[in-house]
């Protein structure tokens, strides 16, 4: 199955700890984006062997037509790290698609120019349930 996330791609940030009161907290565009993952793919539940392809699809620069008629489908070496979209989509699918994320034995993730912001998802398993 294949899902288009669109919005503005969030790489995972580190857990932030509140000097204050000694709490370990998640920040809040992490969460948000993880939200916004889960509210765009449906129900669905993986069991088994599990397979994650992420195509994330970066808007282009502000530059010339010419320049972005060239940077069109090329690679993307704009952040976020390509490690911290793939452990955000892990985490935001767990529990959702799939109950661990042991269950995911292949990931491939690739960044590209595109003309608008999303990632294309693709969840392949051997059993999956549709709610």
């Amino acid at each position: 199955m294949t899902y288009k996330i669109i919005g503005k791609i969030i790489g995972k940030s580190r857990p932030r700890t509140n000097f204050r009161t000694g709490v370990i907290y998640t920040p809040k565009t992490t969460k948000q984006y993880e939200k916004l993952i889960r509210s765009q793919i449906n129900d669905i539940k993986v069991n088994g062997s599990i397979t994650i392809g992420l195509e994330c699809h970066f808007s282009m620069p502000k530059t010339s037509k010419k320049k972005q008629k060239e940077l069109l489908g090329k690679p993307c070496l704009k952040k976020p790290d390509i490690d911290n979209i793939t452990k955000i989509y892990l985490d935001a699918l767990n529990g959702k698609v799939y109950d661990d994320d042991k269950q995911v034995y292949k990931i491939s993730c690739s960044k590209i120019w595109d003309v608008e912001e999303y990632v294309l998802c693709t969840i392949t398993g051997q059993n999956v349930i549709i709610n």
